[in-house]
């Protein structure tokens, strides 16, 4: 169970009311591969695709065909990858284009997928999406292992790169690497980006949106990407 319902004492300037409000059951997962374990915080649902997210994005695994094998017991995953990775394979001409209608619908979606956020007030979403259509969605406890589980999601298919992502979480230096290192062209924020993450998808030639909510959004790098009204 993801929700759980807890006691409490509301305070509202002159009284009191005790109620129960919904709370998110959270945990802990290790991953180890080789002699070398990471402790991830989360929650209930989605745990192998977190696990392939992170070897995705820690140890540049782009098939399954580069894990030997994933062994668990009690949220304790133990990792064997084979000694030779493959490269990376599939070539983007980066040539994506997103309408404003695109943009919207797109926006509108993921909006609606945030379901834990609505009943908790807590968690982020991260989807990854073509611009016509969202393919993999996921909320929780950080926009980080949100995004592990959507790139775990894409690698446990096969199918070939999403190009565009969406997060409710500011964009991050860190996501914008992970970001082109899985071939995403257009970042979509409900918030904004820092500085050092603007310079850097500059330099990696990547789009990104701020505050992307309703019809209204920015466009911080590389417009020639939006086609707008």
């Amino acid at each position: 169970m993801i929700i759980r319902k807890h006691p409490i004492i509301k305070v509202q300037k002159n009284r009191t009311q005790k109620q129960a409000e919904s709370i998110i059951q959270d945990k802990t997962v290790s991953i180890s591969v080789d002699d070398s374990t990471t402790l991830l915080h989360t929650i209930h649902g989605n745990e192998r695709a977190l696990v392939l997210g992170f070897l995705a994005t820690h140890f540049s695994i782009y098939s399954l065909n580069d894990v030997q094998s994933i062994h668990e017991s009690s949220d304790h995953y133990v990792v064997k990858l084979h000694s030779s990775i493959s490269p990376r394979s599939f070539h983007s001409d980066r040539s994506i284009k997103l309408s404003f209608i695109d943009i919207y619908t797109l926006t509108a979606q993921f909006q609606e997928k945030a379901l834990l956020f609505k009943d908790t007030g807590m968690c982020e979403s991260v989807a990854l999406c073509t611009p016509s259509s969202m393919l993999y969605h996921a909320e929780d406890l950080t926009g980080q292992t949100a995004l592990l589980k959507v790139l775990g999601l894409q690698l446990k298919e096969g199918s070939s790169p999403a190009p565009v992502l969406l997060t409710s979480a500011t964009i991050s230096t860190q996501l914008v690497e992970y970001s082109s290192q899985h071939f995403i062209e257009c970042i979509i924020s409900r918030v904004s980006a820092t500085k050092s993450s603007i310079d850097l998808a500059e330099s990696h030639d990547i789009t990104l949106l701020s505050y992307a909510r309703g019809q209204k959004f920015s466009i911080l790098t590389h417009p020639q990407r939006i086609h707008c009204p």
